[in-house]
């Protein structure tokens, strides 16, 4: 019987919407159709929740606001 695991990648690329720059952060916590937590620079903790309606994840800091699609995923099948 083989099973499929899901992995995720560490960081992810967050869009600011306000000046359309593109940012990497290292993600902190996970968890996929929900929340992710996230750091910038190791300085500035982003905290964003997942929008159904889009499917993407949406959160802000200060006045900015930024927008991801999440971590790429890795699907592994295990088994003999």
């Amino acid at each position: 019987m083989s099973r499929i695991r899901t992995e995720y990648a560490d960081k992810i690329l967050l869009e600011c919407t306000e000046n359309n720059q593109t940012l990497e952060a290292e993600i902190l916590d996970y968890r996929p159709a929900h929340m992710i937590t996230c750091s910038v620079n190791r300085q500035v903790k982003v905290y964003l929740r997942y929008n159904s309606a889009d499917k993407n994840y949406a959160g802000s800091v200060g006045s900015l606001e930024f927008k991801s699609t999440g971590p790429e995923t890795t699907e592994i099948k295990q088994g003999r």
